[in-house]
């Protein structure tokens, strides 16, 4: 049973007697008749974002202590007391306390019963340890920990000694923790005895350096995220210590090369986040020891300015999945660029100042599936290169400068997915989609269309899907025609002309038929295989069964 705070508080004396999976009393500050409280068993509690003190404290006194999660997110009438009295809740997995304003000293022995307590937050409170004993003795299951903005110092090494013998953490979030200049990281893990740490974050944390050794303690680590610091290179102490990764985040830095080798070690890794960084080309082998393993590349906002610079780095990636190499300054892309990516499956190139070659895609015709051309100042679709991919399933040129669609504009693309989205087109030829193997969805939200008639020379069932969200479309009888006959699959967009501004598309064939009373409209709908089935097809389709199980069951009447 789910209750939310917002319901008739009259009836929670209903609840008595029942299990409640869920209580969300999120930030109503009402003051709630105690004793619908009592002994009530409840599975996972919110009762984050209230002031009513007295209320709030009397309730987590009444509640059988049977909870197993209990959100305490910015919960102000939190005291010393409060937090000791929750320790009869032995039973909890999850507890959030973040934004609390709470200290080492308030905590205390808080957490000492929690044995099974699995997912623990914190965030937003001033937790620098500067006390012998250790509040987080007896979380012997705990596997999540937040510490976001709690002020730990990442530059002394006795900052998380209170997390030793945690044995059993999984997931650490240490974001945001430095308020002032840029900082070096000291060994922070080592003698902690956190074996089980495989997620690390330490976003925003303007660092800028980390000691070679900062890493000693948790080398079994697999997900590290140093985004949004001050890095100016890759730090050693990841590339030489942590051989076990599968992600690696550290995008939003101010890294401007890559070194040769610089990831030899890391023969796992699966995923390179260098979004945002200052690089403007890299070594031949600055991706070597990837070959095997790295399978999502991402490399957008950058500076790269395309052509063999960037390019023969590729050579060592033939497991190469994803790549994203989107807002740099890359003008040509030739066609070897990709000869040693045979895998490729998704690549996105917005953004770039492109021009267009034939045999761009070289390499990659039979493997790409998902396509990204946006911002590009594309004025005119280039044929020719998209042509050659045979296997597309998004093909996405949004935010282009694209104003009308003419007459077999995509011919020859095979795509089942086309976005052209954000663009002012506002023309669209009958023949525009001509040339193209359906059934396909069409994107084409935030353009100037208003009529549909660019859909009436279109063969049955050839769209399974058009959005026209955000378009200023005039619902006529064209548009009639297209809600009511079934031909167009699902058409989503809203009509702006006075007589049914805000109604949507689908609505205006059950609603407004005597305004097109003399328009011959044929009804139907497109089956899962794209095949179109006229409701007079389908009814005497219908009838034949009909009239051969009646004919079956007078014969068996006869027999018998």
């Amino acid at each position: 049973m789910f209750i939310q705070g917002q319901d008739n508080y009259n009836n929670f004396s209903k609840l008595q007697g029942l299990y409640i999976h869920e209580l969300n009393l999120r930030n109503t500050n009402s003051i709630l008749p105690l004793h619908i409280f009592v002994d009530l068993h409840i599975h996972k509690l919110d009762i984050s974002e209230n002031k009513n003190i007295k209320n709030y404290k009397k309730i987590l006194e009444k509640i059988d202590d049977s909870l197993e999660e209990l959100n305490l997110k910015k919960a102000s009438f939190l005291s010393h007391s409060v937090l000791k009295n929750l320790g009869r809740f032995k039973n909890l997995t999850f507890l959030s306390l973040e934004g609390n304003m709470l200290n080492m000293n308030i905590l205390g022995d808080t957490f000492s019963n929690f044995h099974y307590l699995q997912n623990l937050d914190l965030s937003d409170n001033s937790l620098n340890y500067r006390m012998n004993s250790n509040p987080f003795d007896g979380l012997e299951s705990l596997q999540v920990l937040h510490l976001e903005s709690t002020k730990i110092s990442l530059d002394n090494t006795k900052s998380l000694c209170f997390l030793r013998n945690l044995t059993s953490l999984k997931v650490l979030n240490l974001d945001r923790n430095n308020g002032a200049a840029e900082i070096k990281v000291v060994p922070l893990f080592k003698d902690n005895n956190m074996f089980s740490l495989t997620r690390l974050s330490l976003c925003s944390n303007k660092i800028a350096l980390f000691q070679n050794t900062a890493f000693q303690g948790i080398e079994q680590l697999e997900v590290l995220d140093l985004s949004d610091n001050l890095l100016r290179t890759v730090p050693l102490s990841v590339t030489s210590i942590l051989f076990n990764l599968t992600h690696l985040n550290l995008s939003s830095n101010k890294i401007q090369y890559l070194s040769e080798r610089t990831f030899t070690n890391l023969t796992k890794l699966l995923y390179l986040n260098l979004q945002r960084n200052q690089i403007n080309s890299f070594p031949r082998y600055a991706f070597r020891g990837l070959g095997n393993s790295l399978q999502t590349l991402d490399l957008s906002s950058n500076n790269l300015i395309g052509g063999h610079f960037w390019v023969i780095g590729l050579m060592d990636l033939p497991s190469l999945l994803n790549l994203n190499v989107s807002y740099n300054f890359i003008k040509h892309i030739q066609n070897d660029s990709f000869d040693s990516t045979a895998y490729l499956q998704v690549l996105d190139i917005s953004g770039n100042p492109l021009i267009f070659t034939d045999t761009m895609f070289s390499g990659i015709e039979a493997s790409l599936k998902k396509l990204f051309v946006k911002s590009v100042g594309m004025e005119h679709v280039p044929l020719i290169p998209l042509q050659t991919i045979s296997e597309l399933d998004d093909l996405d040129l949004s935010n282009n400068r694209l104003r009308s669609l003419h007459s077999m504009f995509l011919t020859g693309v095979k795509a089942k997915h086309i976005y052209l989205q954000n663009m002012n087109i506002s023309e669209i030829s009958n023949l525009a989609f001509t040339g193209i193997q359906g059934p396909i969805s069409i994107f084409l939200d935030n353009n100037k269309i208003s009529s549909l008639r660019f859909l009436e020379e279109s063969v049955p069932c050839f769209f399974s899907e058009i959005s026209l969200r955000n378009n200023p479309l005039i619902c006529d009888c064209t548009a009639f025609s297209v809600s009511s006959s079934g031909r167009y699959g699902h058409v989503i967009g809203k009509c702006i002309n006075d007589d049914f501004v805000g109604k949507s598309i689908n609505m205006i064939s059950s609603l407004d038929e005597h305004l097109c009373k003399d328009l011959k409209t044929k009804s139907g709908w497109c089956s899962k295989t794209g095949k179109y089935i006229s409701n007079i097809a389908a009814s005497l389709h219908l009838g034949h069964h009909v009239v051969l199980y009646l004919l079956m069951f007078s014969t068996i009447i006869l027999i018998s």
